[in-house]
């Protein structure tokens, strides 16, 4: 992973932005953290417990690679709701994951 420090454009202003860039290299340390969430998530069925939500840095991190579109972590002089960046685009992205086959929400 690469942390930056950007402008990023929002509308018609510049924001100063950190981003975090997944890289190809880390691919196998997301396969390993997914694996470890499902064995997590499967350990607790046998105790009658709800399962834990994906971790954001899997499904932003993930998205982020197979898109190249950092994460946005923070960013100064704005309110910020959205979790990736496009940079050629310039357009705001908010990743929505689930962890059930059909799920039932409004997104």
């Amino acid at each position: 992973m690469k942390k930056t420090t950007e402008k990023i454009t929002i509308g018609e202003k510049k924001f100063d932005a950190e981003l975090l860039w997944t890289e190809k290299k880390d691919r196998p340390k997301l396969k390993k953290l997914y694996k470890a969430w499902v064995e997590l998530k499967n350990g607790l069925k046998e105790f009658e417990s709800r399962a834990p939500n994906l971790p954001e840095g899997i499904s932003e991190g993930a998205f982020s690679l197979e898109f190249d579109c950092p994460r946005v972590l923070d960013v100064r002089g704005t309110a910020a709701s959205y979790d990736c960046y496009d940079t050629k685009t310039h357009e705001r992205i908010q990743i929505k994951a689930t962890t059930i086959r059909y799920d039932l929400t409004s997104f």
